[in-house]
Order: C-alpha cells, then structure tokens, then sequence
C-alpha cells in the first residue's frame, strides 16, 4: 500500500484453524512456518522435505522450486488468494504445471479478508483440496514431468523413481 501502511490480507488471521483442519487428514503431517523467520538454507531444508505447500500468494509459494520432485508423494501446491489486487495473477501455477506440480488455487471472498487481521481461510474447502491432491499424488508414483527424466540436468537418483 502506498501511504506506508502494511497490508495484512496475506496474514491467515485463523491459522490455527488451517492447522487443526489439516491434521485431522489421515496421514498427514502438518508444519506451519512462516518462512519469513527462516534463514534461506533453514527455508530450503524445510521446503525440500515438503510434498504439499501450502500458503497464500507471495514469494514463499516460489520456494516449490525447491520442493523434492521426482520423490513419492510429491508435489503439490495449494496456492490462495485474497480477492482483491493479487487474485489476477497466475504466475506460480503457471509454473508449477510447468514443472510438473499438482496445483489447485482457493480463491477467497472479499468478505473473508481485512485489512486490520488479516484473512480468514476456509477452512473445509482447504481440507477437501488437500485431500483430493493427496488422492491424485497416490495415483501417480510422482510428479515428474516424462521431459524432465530427458532432462541432462535432472538427478538420476529419481530415475528409479518414476519408472
């Protein structure tokens, strides 16, 4: 915001909310950071033992870079936008489809979001998009695009992997 003011759309104001919704998934293993109190090798250790990023649009959702491709049950991106200014952008799943990540997009109403706390994430919606993610990396061994295994660049350790 121009006047100096901090926007806290991008601040889940129900975040313990997200974190008990998520945990109630079989199986699942929850970690809520806020990547911002994160060294940048302590951001990549943690993104690399994740295989479903989860947050609201911003530059930590650019860390699925980083996320373990090519191993079991990764990768996938859940990616949520405060209606507002940032819900035009498509940019991280375009490149998430690119690298071959499972990639699903809430986006949230205006009435969901202040300014003053922040944004209040639905919950149940959330909760059926990961679990129907967790579904679909179960179906496929990985999510490493065919190109990719081509790729002279490409880790062989994860040829074994997908094949």
């Amino acid at each position: 915001m121009g006047d100096g003011s901090i926007s806290t759309v991008r601040y889940i104001a129900n975040s313990m909310e997200v974190v008990n919704g998520l945990s109630g998934i079989d199986g699942a293993a929850v970690t809520a950071a806020d990547l911002a109190d994160y060294s940048f090798d302590e951001q990549l250790q943690l993104v690399q033992t994740t295989s479903i990023l989860i947050g609201m649009h911003g530059a930590g959702i650019t860390h699925s870079i980083h996320m373990a491709i090519g191993t079991p049950l990764c990768c996938g991106v859940v990616e949520m936008f405060p209606q507002g200014e940032y819900s035009v952008i498509r940019g991280h799943g375009n490149m998430a489809r690119r690298m071959g990540v499972v990639y699903e997009r809430i986006d949230i109403s205006a009435s969901m979001v202040s300014h003053g706390t922040g944004t209040r994430v639905p919950v149940d919606e959330l909760v059926g998009v990961v679990k129907e993610m967790i579904n679909r990396l179960h179906r496929a061994p990985s999510c490493v695009h065919p190109s990719a295994i081509d790729d002279p660049h490409f880790s062989a350790k994860y040829v074994d992997i997908w094949q």
